[in-house]
């Protein structure tokens, strides 16, 4: 199953198409990287090697990566590999709220951003439960399950 969801034909195309949405992605480096010891590793650790191997490779300024992270899912489908995208923002835009909140919204509809909303909801309570209720009202669907979901 990791293999299937996770596993290095996956991960060569996450590098390829990162590296169409960041042209300076050093490719070979970051495939390396993403690449080693994959096997050792289960499912939910080969998606949290990703996110992290993201962000060593992205620009350190948090809202600069995001916008690379919306080009490189610009014009994709629903992937269970795409779960990266929300747990980088789970990991590491606890320091930007309103852009972070956005940014799991968005992402949802590429795999689900249920994970990745909870730790908002320990910061902020209130303030994520009032947008979780503006979600719930959206006509989209993938956003109305990241309201129920979170």
């Amino acid at each position: 199953m990791k293999d299937k969801l996770a596993g290095r034909e996956i991960l060569r195309e996450v590098s390829r198409d990162l590296k169409k949405a960041y042209p300076k992605l050093d490719a070979e480096k970051f495939s390396a990287a993403l690449l080693s010891g994959l096997n050792k590793r289960e499912l939910k650790n080969r998606i949290l090697h990703l996110t992290e191997t993201v962000r060593r490779f992205l620009p350190d300024d948090y809202p600069e990566s995001l916008k690379i992270l919306y080009r490189f899912i610009n014009g994709k489908t629903c992937k269970f590999i795409y779960i990266f995208l929300p747990t980088f923002v789970m990991c590491y835009g606890r320091k930007h709220y309103k852009l972070s909140m956005r940014a799991l919204r968005d992402f949802t509809e590429y795999s689900t951003s249920e994970e990745g909303v909870r730790p908002y909801l320990e910061d902020d309570l209130t303030e994520t439960l009032r947008q979780m209720m503006i979600w719930a009202q959206s006509e989209n669907v993938h956003i109305r399950r990241l309201a129920s979901e979170g």
